[in-house]
């Protein structure tokens, strides 16, 4: 127990150190945001889902009992599901790829001590998702079906067992995962592809079950859904062991007799889950982090490059070969054409329904501005991701303005092939005419380069591997600022312009703010990336 709360204690001090950066605080507000949101259009719909759900008559009747004890089923399954894709993550991080396993298998630990502080960490994560997702439904469901107090300290009692019974079944999936796993990061392309087709599809089945819901919804359609047949099926589902169990023991339905049957049940998988990973454990540990002798096939003497283009190879093959730089960049480049599509064509239906105005071109230059900064995130690292090789490539006999060229180069034709996939997706769907389409690639290509000029040189001057740190970068918060900014105030003038109903005057009046903007940031950008570029590598010697 001393070594487990050791071990926590530095996690602590570790957690607390990492947060007082900018970044870090920007990146929590954004998941904060993100979770909020995404919980509050869900606990919206769940909410007029279940006064529905809960009226339904069949055979002239309504059976709110049994209604009840249907919907919380279904609810407990899809929580369940949610939550085991996240467990598998978090064991599968926390157990196998966590960098710090290197260091805690070299200290007087043993393997049930690591287990067992990785485990408390993973159990903390899960419990914390569990009362997240559980909490506000169950509040949402105890309103509509007037339950007493009773059903939320049953509720507390379910979200633990739903926690254990989803890292039980996480604990069995962890191991196909990790060998699966093994072999797509060993192809590069494959994992690239892989992770993109895993984002997308990610935002397109919540965009479809969100836009098929409010359709539904909004047009009372959803009560000829719950006929006879389709009934019958839900109950089928809502059947399933041991959801029903969990449910009931929720609605107190022979409560102690569910209960019994979950905690069995949960028991049972979390001690083979466990016996099974603990005898492959070590195995797979070590031969995660163990050296590899590899074989080097001999290839022929290449044909000498320019300097400038084999920087530029170097750049795409670092970025290639290491699977943290593949996603971040690579992945969320291919993604963002869709996710662009699926969030205009979200929020421009919402507009529409409730305003009846069209925002399209507005909606275009806020979205992609704000996946534009998402993209260049990893423009941010250009200089400090070379690491100790930073040295080295002042002493090479290259100037520095071509090393420096060639990184922003690289970022360039990333978010910009980004860019056109995304404009030509939207031209096709009917968001965007050939001209406005045009204007819009201009204006987003000038705001992509100025984001990343001005990240590459803040990156380059506050660098240093002497603070052991990640390098903190304060553009992010710049560049999401101005475009939030300006996004606002292009909406704002498409929507005064709709109203009064001066749409030409409106479309120049935007181009032009837009212009006038984008290319002043343009510039200031391009000046603070190329005054005094020489002076400041070359003054980089604590680096």
């Amino acid at each position: 127990m001393n070594k487990l709360l050791l071990l926590l204690n530095r996690d602590y001090k570790e957690k607390i150190s990492n947060i007082k950066s900018a970044k870090s605080i920007l990146s929590t507000v954004f998941s904060f945001v993100f979770v909020a949101l995404f919980l509050g259009i869900f606990i919206y719909v769940y909410y007029n889902l279940s006064v529905m759900f809960l009226n339904i008559k069949l055979n002239g009747e309504i059976n709110i009992l049994e209604r009840s004890r249907q919907l919380l089923s279904i609810t407990y399954l899809f929580i369940i599901i949610v939550n085991v894709f996240f467990a598998v993550k978090n064991i599968y991080d926390q157990l196998i790829t966590k960098n710090d396993l290197q260091i805690l298998i070299t200290l007087p630990l043993k393997n049930k001590d690591i287990i067992l502080y990785k485990s408390f960490k993973v159990i903390a994560n899960q419990l914390l998702t569990s009362f997240v997702t559980i909490l506000p439904l169950n509040i949402c469901f105890m309103i509509v079906s007037n339950q007493g107090f009773g059903f939320i300290l049953l509720t507390i009692i379910s979200i633990l067992l739903v926690t254990l019974l989803s890292l039980g079944i996480s604990m069995l999936l962890v191991i196909p995962v990790y060998y699966c796993a093994k072999v797509i990061k060993s192809h590069p392309v494959v994992m690239t592809i892989f992770y993109t087709l895993v984002i997308v599809v990610g935002f397109v089945i919540y965009s479809v079950f969100l836009r098929a819901l409010k359709s539904l919804i909004s047009t009372g359609n959803i009560k000829y859904f719950f006929n006879e047949a389709n009934m019958k099926t839900i109950a089928k589902i809502a059947n399933i062991f041991p959801f029903n169990n969990l449910a009931s023991f929720t609605l107190n339905i022979n409560g102690f007799v569910n209960f019994i049957f979950v905690l069995l049940t949960v028991c049972a998988l979390v001690v083979l889950s466990l016996f099974i990973l603990s005898k492959i454990f070590s195995n797979i540990v070590f031969d995660n982090h163990e050296n590899k002798g590899k074989t080097h096939k001999k290839v022929k003497n290449p044909k000498p490059l320019k300097p400038f283009v084999s920087l530029l190879k170097k750049e795409f093959l670092l970025t290639l070969r290491t699977p943290g730089y593949t996603f971040q960049c690579f992945a969320i480049c291919f993604a963002m054409p869709f996710l662009t599509f699926i969030t205009i064509s979200l929020i421009q239906s919402l507009v529409h329904s409730i305003l009846y105005i069209n925002l399209n071109f507005e909606f275009c230059v806020f979205i992609l501005m704000f996946y534009v900064v998402i993209i260049n995130t990893y423009a941010q690292s250009n200089i400090s991701r070379d690491g100790e090789m930073f040295t080295m490539n002042k002493i090479m006999p290259i100037k520095y303005k071509d090393l420096i060229l060639s990184k922003v180069t690289f970022c360039s034709i990333v978010s910009t092939l980004a860019i056109l996939l995304s404009i030509i997706l939207l031209i096709f769907f009917g968001y965007l005419n050939i001209f406005k389409a045009v204007i819009l690639f201009i204006l987003i290509f000038l705001f992509s380069e100025a984001s990343i000029l001005l990240a590459t040189k803040h990156d380059l001057k506050h660098f240093s591997l002497k603070e052991h740190t990640n390098n903190s970068n304060n553009t992010l918060i710049i560049t999401l600022f101005f475009s939030l900014i300006l996004s606002v105030i292009v909406l704002l003038m498409g929507f005064i312009a709709e109203l009064k109903q001066l749409y030409l005057l409106g479309n120049v009046f935007s181009i032009v703010v837009l212009f006038v903007s984008i290319i002043t940031f343009f510039i200031i950008s391009y000046i603070y990336m190329f005054k005094n570029l020489d002076k400041t590598f070359e003054n980089k010697e604590d680096a």
